[in-house]
């Protein structure tokens, strides 16, 4: 949700998020984000945006930002393979005139890389956007807290529209009340230090 949130804030879109918690068996369940941002680029996928742990895109940036400097979503793909060791699928395009691709993809962790499982065009109805799905050992026990989590993403970003599918049956959405896109702030160069003689 913040990776989708934050991707949105960036290309100056208002967000159209979509979660779908699906039931597989008793022990697993699939979890899938959607979201209508600028999607990625294709080089970008795996070694970069989801197969690589503690890398950050915002490292570079001296500014406050959502989420955990990139371990997050590289973390949920880690955990979902060690709890069954199936790979995280990622779908993204970057635009109308770009093709969407599809990737199956796990982490090596020995050497910290992405291995690539599958990569191919993909037939994806989106103009733009990116799509993960990943598959735990779980349950659907906490089902109240994901609600919670859900309404309260969308209090605090009221420009987002937020729609989950939980398990087939339970369906929730949280309308956008704001059509105020978020602009990013701009950087501005550093003050001179003050008090210092400079004098030869």
């Amino acid at each position: 949700m913040d990776n989708s949130l934050d991707a949105c804030e960036e290309a100056e879109v208002l967000p159209d998020i979509w979660v779908s918690i699906t039931k597989l068996t008793k022990e697993t369940i699939r979890i899938a984000v959607e979201d209508n941002g600028p999607g990625i680029i294709p080089d970008n996928v795996p070694p970069y945006v989801f197969g690589k742990l503690l890398y950050g895109s915002r490292f570079h940036q001296i500014r406050q930002s959502r989420g955990q400097q990139g371990i997050g979503i590289s973390a949920a793909v880690l955990f979902a393979q060690l709890t069954t060791g199936v790979p995280a699928r990622v779908i993204s395009r970057t635009g109308a005139d770009k093709p969407a691709y599809l990737f199956d993809l796990m982490i090596r962790t020995e050497k910290n890389e992405p291995e690539i499982i599958r990569k191919e065009e993909y037939d994806w109805d989106r103009t733009h956007g990116t799509r993960i799905e990943l598959e735990f050992t779980g349950s659907l026990a906490a089902k109240r807290r994901l609600t919670d989590y859900l309404k309260y993403t969308a209090v605090v970003n009221p420009h987002a529209r937020i729609q989950a599918d939980i398990d087939g049956g339970e369906r929730y959405s949280f309308e956008r009340v704001s059509d105020e896109i978020i602009v990013s702030p701009q950087a501005i160069a550093p003050a001179p230090p003050t008090g210092l003689n400079l004098a030869p």
